[in-house]
């Protein structure tokens, strides 16, 4: 397997490397200063993150999300499209679906569409438990740079030690560090006739028939012990015939689909929304997070949420009849209250706020294809190594397992 990826022999090569896919004028002396700006953030990357917080979907917690300032966003950009892109597309295993180009959601519950029997398991603090030791044990293992540089990319995409949501970077690298474990699970799974797919930090094993789901449940913690990840036991879930089957917020029974009570839940927040006002809905249902005035940036969180909501059902099922009425709601609540902007920020008046895009151009943001980033990987898409030996683990039937026919 040959990827192409960028020569960099020391720290000043990396930063004179991505100053000139920048800016190709550049002299010495300002690749050298670019290279002492570089410095001055591995110094201390903990002022280039700002730490947000937004609802969970239960309102009850939050959860915490950071925003990278752009002079650390543009290395991890560098990062993401000149290595860890062509690093995806040569390495990352099949069985991931999560945060890779021409993968959806919907392709990860589709592998799942019909089958009768499913173990559903979480991985807890997923981004957080990525820790800095594992990341540079993945660039040394994909990447052929020295020392230094394999420490200066990993202190680059790290925060206090270990991934963080908010950087653009996290995903892959989380994807990559998991590779060989999802590789070896797969491999597993498919010994004993059952589908495996991980979504981020949600792991589904199903099949036509019972299987051992406590014997794959132990195997799972016991190859994910090395890498310091643990399961989320709250949210492990054994399924069978006459449940629900959801995978990634999608019903898989009889098609990939939305769950009813999804599509209520946004039914009811657009007619409130037009029938009182975005700022008035958000103070009314959600006041520990939202005080009157309501901002215009919380409206448009808001917005930006509803229409990505309506895209996603439309992702799962482009025929679903809820589409037309939702994007007939949400035409109206444009008309009557988006734009309208008053004084204080308060979206109650009829003056036009012309900072705030308009929600009918928002599929469009949801939908542009990225241009194709400078890379180019030659060589097979597995390198045809052997992750799983059929005598490393025991194949166990599903008399074995003592909750099998208790679903």
């Amino acid at each position: 397997m040959n990827v192409i990826l960028p020569q960099m022999d020391s720290l000043y090569s990396f930063a004179s490397q991505y100053m000139r896919g920048r800016h190709p004028r550049l002299d010495s002396d300002e690749i050298y200063a670019c290279a002492g700006e570089i410095k001055a953030i591995l110094d201390d990357v903990r002022p280039h993150y700002r730490k947000i917080l937004i609802p969970k979907p239960n309102q009850e917690e939050m959860r915490t999300v950071f925003k990278v300032t752009s002079d650390l966003q543009l290395l991890q950009y560098f990062i993401k499209f000149r290595i860890l892109d062509p690093l995806d597309r040569a390495y990352t295993s099949p069985y991931a679906f999560a945060y890779r180009r021409g993968y959806s959601a919907r392709d990860n519950a589709s592998q799942h569409s019909g089958r009768k029997y499913m173990l559903k398991l979480d991985i807890r603090h997923f981004f957080e438990s990525t820790r800095a030791g594992q990341i540079y044990s993945m660039f040394r293992k994909y990447t052929p740079y020295n020392k230094t540089i394999l420490g200066t990319l990993t202190r680059l995409v790290c925060f206090n030690g270990a991934l963080c949501q908010g950087a653009c970077t996290s995903p892959q690298i989380a994807n990559l560090v998991l590779s060989d474990f999802d590789r070896t699970i797969g491999s597993y799974c498919k010994c004993i006739g059952v589908t495996y797919t991980r979504y981020c930090d949600d792991m589904t094993f199903s099949a036509y028939w019972p299987f051992n789901k406590v014997a794959v449940k132990d195997m799972v913690e016991d190859l994910l012990r090395p890498y310091h990840y643990k399961l989320n036991t709250a949210k492990t879930r054994f399924l069978g015939p006459g449940k629900r089957l959801e995978v990634t917020g999608a019903v898989i029974n009889d098609r990939v689909h939305a769950k009813r009570e999804y599509r209520h839940k946004l039914r009811q927040e657009l007619y409130y929304a037009c029938k009182y006002s975005v700022a008035e809905h958000l103070e009314r249902t959600r006041p520990k997070w939202y005080h009157s005035p309501c901002t215009a940036e919380q409206v448009r969180h808001f917005i930006y949420s509803v229409q990505g909501r309506i895209n996603y059902i439309r992702m799962l099922d482009p025929e679903d009849p809820f589409l037309e009425y939702a994007q007939d709601l949400f035409q109206v609540l444009h008309l009557s209250e988006v734009s309208a902007f008053s004084r204080n920020g308060h979206f109650r008046g009829s003056e036009p706020d012309e900072d705030l895009p308009d929600p009918l151009d928002i599929p469009d943001l949801f939908f542009t294809d990225l241009e194709e980033p400078p890379f180019d990987v030659m060589g097979d898409y597995f390198p045809g190594e052997e992750f799983f030996h059929p005598g490393d683990y025991p194949v166990p039937g599903p008399q074995d397992d003592p909750l099998f026919g208790s679903e």
